[in-house]
C-alpha cells in the first residue's frame, strides 16, 4: 500500500508538472511571433547579444528544438533589460565604425548637422528605430502586453538610448568634440550666461556625465562653438539668489582660484529643471 501510495503521488506530480508545461506551450501559442516576421533578423538579435540561449534556459531545458524561434514576447523583451548594458556597448561600438566614414569636421557638420536628425539616420539609430517601431507593433498586436511592466522597462530603455543619440548629435558640431554614448544626457534650453560679470552670451547648456557644456548657439549655416567646459566636481551653487529666472554656479579652480556663472534662464520652468539637475550633481546623488 506505501508502495502504490508513492507511485501514485510521483504520477500525480509527473501530471501537474506536465500540465504547468502544456499550459505554458499554450501561452507561447498565443503569443508567438517569427522575429523575421516583423523585420528584426534573429541572427541580428543573437549577433547584439549573444545570448539567445538564455531566452531558453529561462524555461530550463525542457524546450522542444521546433520551438527554439518562437518565444513568449515577454522572454525577448526580459532579454534586451538583461543586458541594458551590453546593448548601450555595442551601440556605442557601431556609432564609432559609422564615424569612420565621416572624417574632418566640415564632413561632420555636413552629416550630423546640415542634414537634420530624423532625415539621415546613421545605422545605429536606424537600429534603434527599428527597435521601437518593433515595441510599437507588438504593443498594438498584443493587447495583454500594454499593462506588461517589463515591456515598459524595454521600450524606455531603447527610447532613452535614442533621445541620447539625438543630443549626442546636437553636441557633435562642437569642434574636436568626441561622440560617445553616455550614461546621463540632460540637455536645458536656453540660458544667457555671464561669466566673472563678462557679457551674456546665449547657450544651451549640455550635462553630458560628469562634464557641463556650454554651447553658444550658431546659425543653421555655422555650427555652434563650445565655450567652457568644466567637471561638475568643481562646481557649486549659490542658493541665496532669490530672482525668480537666476541662479549662481561657482566652479573651483587651480590655486584657490574660482569662476562665477551667472545663469539667467528664459523662464522659470527652465530654471528649476536645470537647478534640479545641477543640485543633484552637487549633493552628489
Amino acid at each position: 500500500m506505501i508502495l502504490n501510495n508513492t507511485i501514485f503521488r510521483v504520477i500525480d506530480k509527473f501530471l501537474q508538472d506536465e500540465q504547468v508545461y502544456v499550459d505554458k506551450l499554450a501561452v507561447l501559442e498565443v503569443q508567438k511571433f517569427d522575429l523575421c516576421a516583423i523585420k528584426i533578423p534573429y541572427y541580428d538579435l543573437q549577433s547584439i547579444f549573444g545570448f539567445i540561449e538564455e531566452i531558453k534556459n529561462i524555461h530550463g531545458t525542457i524546450f522542444p528544438q521546433h520551438l527554439i524561434r518562437i518565444y513568449c514576447i515577454e522572454d525577448i523583451l526580459r532579454v534586451f533589460v538583461m543586458h541594458a548594458e551590453k546593448l548601450r556597448i555595442y551601440i556605442k561600438d557601431e556609432w564609432k565604425k559609422s564615424q569612420v566614414k565621416f572624417e574632418g569636421k566640415k564632413a561632420i557638420l555636413k552629416r550630423f548637422y546640415n542634414t537634420g536628425i530624423i532625415k539621415d539616420l546613421s545605422l545605429p539609430e536606424q537600429k534603434i528605430s527599428d527597435y521601437l517601431k518593433f515595441h510599437e507593433q507588438i504593443k498594438s498586436n498584443y493587447e495583454h502586453i500594454k499593462s506588461s511592466e517589463i515591456f515598459q522597462q524595454s521600450f524606455q530603455l531603447f527610447n532613452n538610448i535614442y533621445i541620447q543619440m539625438q543630443y549626442v548629435k546636437q553636441a557633435a558640431v562642437i569642434e574636436k568634440f568626441q561622440m560617445p554614448l553616455f550614461q546621463n544626457i540632460h540637455l536645458v534650453n536656453l540660458f544667457y550666461v555671464s561669466v566673472d560679470g563678462g557679457l551674456a552670451v546665449r547657450y544651451k547648456v549640455f550635462l553630458m556625465d560628469n562634464d557641463v557644456i556650454f554651447t553658444s548657439l550658431g546659425s543653421s549655416t555655422k555650427p555652434p562653438k563650445a565655450e567652457m567646459k568644466i567637471r561638475t566636481d568643481t562646481i557649486s551653487l549659490n542658493a541665496s539668489i532669490r530672482d525668480e529666472f537666476s541662479f549662481e554656479m561657482y566652479e573651483h579652480c587651480d590655486k584657490g582660484q574660482k569662476k562665477t556663472y551667472m545663469f539667467v534662464a528664459e523662464n522659470s520652468y527652465v530654471r528649476n529643471e536645470w537647478m534640479q539637475i545641477i543640485s543633484k550633481v552637487c549633493s552628489g546623488k
